[in-house]
Parts: C-alpha cells; structure tokens; sequence
C-alpha cells in the first residue's frame, strides 16, 4: 500500500507540474484507480488525498456507497478526482426566463447560466419557462414549466433506501438525460415515491399527489408505499402517494407525421420563413405535445406547445434562418407522456432572387435566366446542379453562368434531399432590320426583362454572317427600343440574328432593303408619335402640348404668333424630352406675351410612364406639373393624363385625355379654371425618312367664373423636315376669337437622337 501511495504521489506532482486541463467529459482533471487487496475506500483515499475523511471524493463519479468502510470488489475501476476540489452538486447549464432558484435556507432569486447549485438548493420554472441541469457526474435533467425540484446529492450508493436522491420532484414535469452511457442510474423522489431510472430519457410529471414515469429507453425502478416495479422501455407507470405503482403499461404510440410536414432544407424570403406540420390522430390521445427546438436533443427549445386532441397542426412564422427539429408526442387520458413521432429536422435558408423579378415557392424557383439566387449559407449544407455530386452551398448561385435545371439541397450526413425546379422566364423578341447601301440599322423590342440589367447580364447584340464570318455589334438603348448600326455594309444579309450573353438566339430577322439606290432622305428613321415640336398655345385654357407615351429625346425652341381680340401677340417657348427605359420625363418652358394679348407664361414639367407597348401600339399614363415663371402667370396647376397611339405602316394615330386642376389661388394672378378637361386626338403621316405631316383637333371643357361650363377647340396642321436637325411649322383655326384667337402660327428649330 505504502508504494502505490509513492507511485501516486509522483503521479500526482507531475501532473501538477504540467498544468493540465480538466479531463474531456468531466468538470476537472480525474485519474483511474483500479482496485485490489481488498482495499476500502478509506484506504484509497488516504493514499490519493492524503486522509481517510475525504473518502466521499470516491462516491463522486462512481456508484458505490462509502458510508461503511468495507473492503471493495478487486478488480473495481474507479474514475477519481486528481485532487481534493469542492464542487456544486450541479450547475444551470441553460434556462429560459423565467427561472428562479433558491439556496438552503435562503430566498428566492432569479437563476442565470452558470449558476453553480448545492444541496438542497430549489430550482422553480414559471410560466414559460425551462431549465437545464447539469450535474457534476455529466446527469442531465430538463426541466419543463411549473415545476420544482431539490437538489440533493450525485453519488449513486448500493442502497438505494439509504441515499438521498438526486433530485426530489414537488410538481411540474423533468426529463432526464441521464449519465446512463457508464451505467449510473439517477433518482427522482416524488409523491412519496423514488424513481431510479438507467435511462437517457425518462420523462416524470407530478401533479395532484399523482405522477406518472415514462420511460423512453433504458429502464426504471418506480418504488413508493413500500413496493416496487420495473419498467422497461416505451413503457410507463403511475403512483399515487402512499399507493404502490401500477402495473407497467405500454406508452401512447408515436403519431405519425403527414406529408404536409416540414423537412429537409427549405428556401423563403428574408423574414417570411414559415414552418408547418401536421399529424394523424392517437386513439385515446387526450393532448400533443409539439416541440420545436434547435438542437437534436431538444434542450434549446423555441416553442413547446400542448394542444386539444382536435388539433393536429402546427405553423411557425418568421423563424430567422437556422437549423430546425421537430417532434411530437401525445398525452393520454391518464397522463402518460406518449413516445415521439420520428424527429424532423429542417433548415431554413433565407433566398432572394436578384437581378430580375422571381418568386421562390415549395419546389419550384420563377425566375428569369439572367438573375443570381442569394442563399444565407448555413453550416453543413451542400447542393448538387442537375443531380451532379453535393457540395458545400455557395452564398450565390449564378444562373446566367450555371444555368441550372434542378436543384438538391440537403444538410451534410442527412438522407433527408429537398429537390427545387427552376422555371426559367425566357425574354421574347421583335426584331426589326433595314439595310441601305452602306448601313444595317437594327431595331429590337424586348419584353419579359422586369428586372433584368439587360446591358450586363442580358448584353444582347444583333450579328449577321457574311463570307463564313460573323459580325456583331451591341445593342445599345434608345427609349424602349435597343439597337445596333453597321456600317460599310455592302450588300444586305440574308438573315440577322438577335443573341444574348448566353448566345441564345432570341430572334431572326430578314433585312428589308429598296431595289435601287437609296436617296440620302430615304434612310431609315426611327419612327415617333406625334411632332417632336408641337404647337404651344398662349392661353392657359388651351394650352396643352401634345404628347406621346414615349418620350423622344429631343430639344427645340420656338416662337408662337397669334391674334386675339384684334391684337397680334407672340410668345417664345424651349423645351426639352428624353426617356430612361419605360419612363419619360419633359420640360416645357414659355415666355410671358412679348407684344399682345396675354400669355399665359408658365414652365410645365412632365413624367410619363409606358407600361404597355406591342410594337404597334403603346399605352402610358402622364402626370403634369405646371409652375408660373412670371408674377401674372396662372398659379401652379396639377395635371394627370393618358396617351395611347399606334402605327400602320407609314400612318400614325396619337390621343390624349386628361385634366387640370390649380393648386393655388391668387388675386393678382391670371386666373385659371377651376377644372378642365381635354381631348387632343390626331395623325401623322411620313411622306419619307425626313417628312412628316400631321394634324391635331383639340377639345376643351372648362369651368368658368360663373360656375358654367364652357369649351373651346381647334384644328391644326403641321410639318417637320430633317433627321437629328429638325425644322416645324404648325397653323392652327379656331372658331373662338380668346383663347389664343382665331389663327396661330408657329416656327420651331431642335435637335433630336437617332442611331
């Protein structure tokens, strides 16, 4: 005896002399002691600690008795302190408020992680509220809401009448991870009976003098008014105070899970994430339990919910991106704690598509070619494209480049595969192609890209082939149009084609071309609706230039002449109009009467929107603000439009209709009806690439002074010459001498795009 005290003595200073940490699975640094000679546990102890009173060390992690100093089995390992420590009898390893916990003799308090607990200490879970304790021998027990236990001992003694239990149940339910994997049993005292479970999942409830023990795996003894019973696995018994234990009786059956129940890994949006189950009913089953935890042994609970037996679903909203497990237990008439459906696990990712518009649902991603889809990556979770091997799942999965039919996404080690169809919304295409000696000029219309960066993910280009060689030029935008022009073209292809970055063929065309030579004024033009410089009216009563649902980026100033109540009266006006992809926007400045009858002098600024365009046809709404620009002008006005007008071949039609509302009201301005109303309806005709001809009626409806309605309207011709630079002449005929009078005229000078 007296060596092996030297040989652990030594043992002892060398590891002291190293400094190690605790031994992995343990709160501190633990040797082995295998004995022999028929020592006792006084014995062992003075030869580690030194004494014989620090023998209880020996009962700390091994389930002996050390009251009485008998001699041990030969043979025994023991897992022993490496030194004299005084440690709680467990610690609070995770809660949920509200926790309170209570010293020996002391008050109430509220319980924190961490929290070192010590015999006889009380641990109280509210409404709510759960906790998780950790003994110092590794003994797990959970403990649900409304319920309270005492902490007494972890040392296992042979006899189980005389040792305290672990843990003494007052009411509520705990489960208890038990350290069962080295065969240490754990004892619940309750309702004047003893539990002691060889088990990691036992579950007791305790309410009414009644409880009731479950037994998941593993086995128990229920002990209580003197008798005793075993209870195997998926069994479970009950016991009343003073009474003994039932007989041991199967526990309710697992419900089984429907279809409709999550699993496996599942895309949403960014705080829309929802989790739904549902499962067939229990027969007897008097409450389920659903839990939803994050973690596979449901200790770090999210949501604990018992529900009627009617009620077999379950839906959680706006769960944050994670690892989910899911399962499912029912309580029957006499309160057994039933065994669990199969646990599910699922992980919800965030996704979103961007780069074009698209919708994710169950199994299926709309979306355009072009577009990425955002993943927020978890741990573990991998992707096969079009059933290639899994890989670790990128932040972002690039469709233009990938280009990917399906995808399978699973958490690494899980069989559990979740398969998403990518439905691809393909553009369409309208293209058009003229060819004069020289130039190739191309036109393109395109539709179905809501969303889509067309110049750098879609980066379409018109090609054509000539001598085995291809040509290509990028189409670049102009309003809602995209073209291209080649220059020194010789002879007209016989096919032009319209190809995307993933040189997808999106459309083909024929070039039309004349039989001779072509005069310089009969190039190409890229067609409009309407007069680029339209006639400006002097009277805020008729004063509404005419518009299209497309704005031409263009320029012009011109000068307006007019005779009214016997006076000849002129105005000068500029303006300017350009477009960014469906939307345009214009300004329209005049000047106050340089000579004459009044005018009315304001600035007017326009945005127009063309949601609908065929090719042939185009629709979009307008909203106008007009502002005076000098002290006699009408106050600031409010107008709301709709433009729609079409092509058929070189005829052209263009209408508008809205109204005018002022915003102000002044006496020392030019008055303004209070409401009006217009109508502009007219054609277009292009004699050739540089000519165009139109006519224009316009109707007003306008309130008076008076409170009367009252019109006015005309009838107006007009030209305009030239290509970038552009000359117009407008005359307009009106029955009403005010208003502008009964003839005006105007010039106008401007610039305008084309390819």
């Amino acid at each position: 005896m007296r060596e092996r005290r030297l040989l652990l003595a030594l043992v002892l200073a060398a590891g002291s002399a190293r400094a190690e940490d605790a031994t992995p699975g343990y709160p501190e640094r633990v040797l082995h002691w295998t004995t022999k000679n028929k020592e006792t546990c006084a014995d062992i102890a003075s030869a580690l600690y030194g004494a014989a009173k620090h023998k209880p060390l020996l009962e700390r992690y091994n389930s002996l008795s050390c009251a009485t100093d008998k001699p041990l089995p030969e043979g025994l390992t023991l897992v022993v302190p490496a030194q004299v420590t005084d440690l709680p009898s467990a610690r609070l390893r995770s809660l949920n408020p509200d926790v309170k916990a209570r010293p020996p003799g002391g008050s109430w308090q509220a319980a924190a992680p961490g929290m070192p607990l010590y015999k006889n200490h009380s641990v109280n879970t509210l409404d709510k509220a759960r906790a998780d304790i950790l003994f110092v021998d590794r003994t797990r027990v959970l403990l649900a809401e409304h319920t309270l236990v005492i902490i007494y001992g972890t040392a296992k003694k042979t006899a189980v009448t005389k040792t305290p239990p672990t843990v003494e149940l007052d009411s509520g339910e705990l489960q208890a991870g038990l350290a069962a994997l080295r065969g240490k049993p754990i004892d619940v005292a309750t309702q004047g009976g003893r539990v002691t479970a060889k088990s990691r999942d036992t579950a007791v409830r305790a309410q009414k003098k009644r409880a009731t023990v479950s037994v998941f795996d593993g086995n128990a003894s229920v002990a209580s008014a003197g008798k005793k019973v075993e209870v195997p696995a998926q069994h479970g018994t009950a016991f009343s105070e003073n009474k003994p234990p039932e007989p041991p009786r199967p526990l309710p059956p697992a419900p089984k899970w429907l279809a409709t129940t999550a699993a496996g890994v599942q895309l949403g949006a960014a705080g829309a994430n929802v989790l739904t189950a549902g499962w067939e009913a229990v027969d007897k089953a008097r409450l389920y339990r659903v839990e939803l935890a994050k973690d596979a042994a449901f200790t770090e609970l999210v949501a604990r919910e018992e529900v009627p037996a009617d009620v077999r679903a379950f839906r959680a909203e706006r769960l944050p991106p994670g690892a989910y497990f899911l399962r499912v237990r029912a309580i029957d008439q006499d309160d057994f704690l039933g065994l669990a459906a199969g646990a599910r696990s699922v992980a919800l990712v965030d996704a979103r598509v961007e780069g074009s518009s698209g919708s994710i649902a169950p199994g299926v991603i709309d979306v355009s070619p072009y577009a990425e889809l955002v993943v927020s990556t978890l741990e573990g979770l991998e992707v096969s494209l079009d059933a290639s091997a899994f890989g670790k799942l990128p932040p972002r999965i690039d469709l233009l480049h990938a280009a990917p039919k399906s995808l399978a996404l699973r958490t690494r080690g899980d069989a559990q595969v979740t398969h998403y169809q990518l439905r691809y919304r393909e553009p369409t295409a309208v293209a058009h192609a003229s060819w004069l000696p020289g130039v190739l000029a191309v036109q393109v219309e395109l539709s179905s890209i809501e969303g889509v960066d067309v110049a750098g993910r879609m980066a379409p280009f018109a090609r054509f082939e000539h001598q085995g060689k291809w040509h290509r030029e990028p189409l670049k935008a102009d309003g809602a149009r995209w073209v291209a022009r080649f220059d020194g073209v010789t002879a007209a292809p016989a096919r032009v084609q319209v190809v995307d970055a993933r040189g997808r063929v999106l459309a083909e065309t024929s070039p039309t071309s004349p039989p001779v030579a072509a005069r310089p004024s009969e190039r190409a033009r890229v067609r409009t609706l309407g007069a680029s410089a339209a006639l400006v009216q002097p009277s805020p009563l008729t004063n509404v230039a005419w518009w299209s649902p497309t704005a031409e980026s263009s320029a012009a100033v011109s000068a307006t002449g007019y005779s009214e109540g016997g006076k000849l009266g002129s105005l000068l006006a500029t303006r300017a109009a350009g477009a960014i992809g469906s939307f345009g926007f214009d300004g329209l400045v005049t000047t106050r009467e340089l000579g004459g009858a009044p005018a009315d002098g304001s600035a007017w600024l326009s945005l127009r929107w063309r949601p609908i365009t065929t090719g042939k046809v185009e629709l979009g709404p307008a909203v106008q603000l007009g502002l005076p620009m000098t002290s006699t002008s009408p106050g600031s006005r409010v107008g709301l439009g709709f433009a729609a007008g079409g092509f058929a071949d070189r005829l052209h039609w263009l209408v508008n209709l809205g109204g005018r509302a002022p915003l102000e009201y002044s006496v020392d301005r030019r008055p303004a009806p209070e409401a009006q109303g217009f109508l502009l309806g007219g054609v277009g005709w292009d004699a050739d690439a540089l000519w165009r001809m139109t006519a224009l009626c316009d109707a007003h409806a306008f309130s008076t002074a008076d409170d009367d309605l009252a019109g006015r309207g005309g009838l107006a011709v007009g030209a305009e010459f030239g290509e970038q630079m552009f000359a117009g002449v407008a005359l307009r005929l009106s029955p009403w001498s005010d208003a502008g009078g009964h003839v005006m005229g105007q010039l106008a000078l401007g610039l305008r795009a084309r390819p």
